[in-house]
C-alpha cells in the first residue's frame, strides 16, 4: 500500500476527531459520503443526515486520541482503516473503543463511507496492545 496515501486517509480519520470539524456541517459534508453509515455503540446505524444534524454545531469538551492504525487495501478506490481510540480529558482517559472505517477515492478525493467504533474497557485495550508488540 501507498504510504502517501495512508498518510492521508489518517489525517482524514483524525480531522473528525476534531471538535472544530466535528461542529461543522460544511467540514463534516466534505468527508463524509452521501451513503455514509456509521454503526454505534448502541447497534444503532446513522446515515450522513443523521451525523451532519447531531454533530454539527455541537461543542466538544473531549480530545479523541487515536493511535495502532492499520491500513488494508480492498481495491485501488477502497480502504480499510482499523485502529484504536479513547477520549481524553486533562490527564483523564476513557471511552476506549476500537475502531474501523471503510474509504472510498471518488473524483479524486477521499470519502468515508462506513464506520464502526466498538467499546473495549481499558485493560482489553491494553492487552491489544500487549499483544501487537
Amino acid at each position: 500500500m501507498n504510504p502517501k496515501i495512508e498518510q492521508q486517509i489518517q489525517l482524514l480519520e483524525r480531522q473528525l476527531h476534531s471538535a472544530d470539524v466535528r461542529a461543522d456541517s460544511d467540514k463534516l459534508n466534505t468527508l463524509l459520503h452521501d451513503d455514509f453509515k456509521e454503526i454505534g455503540c448502541s447497534g444503532r446505524v446513522y446515515t450522513k443526515s443523521d451525523i451532519l444534524s447531531q454533530l454539527a454545531d455541537r461543542k466538544s469538551s473531549h480530545e479523541i486520541v487515536s493511535e495502532n492504525f492499520q491500513f488494508s487495501s480492498l481495491s485501488e478506490t477502497i480502504i480499510l482503516v482499523t485502529y484504536r481510540s479513547y477520549r481524553q480529558i486533562n490527564t483523564t482517559q476513557s471511552h476506549w473503543t476500537l475502531r474501523s472505517s471503510v474509504w472510498i477515492l471518488e473524483q479524486g478525493r477521499w470519502y468515508m463511507f462506513f464506520h464502526q467504533g466498538t467499546p473495549a474497557n481499558s485493560y482489553e485495550f491494553t492487552q491489544l496492545l500487549s499483544m501487537e508488540s
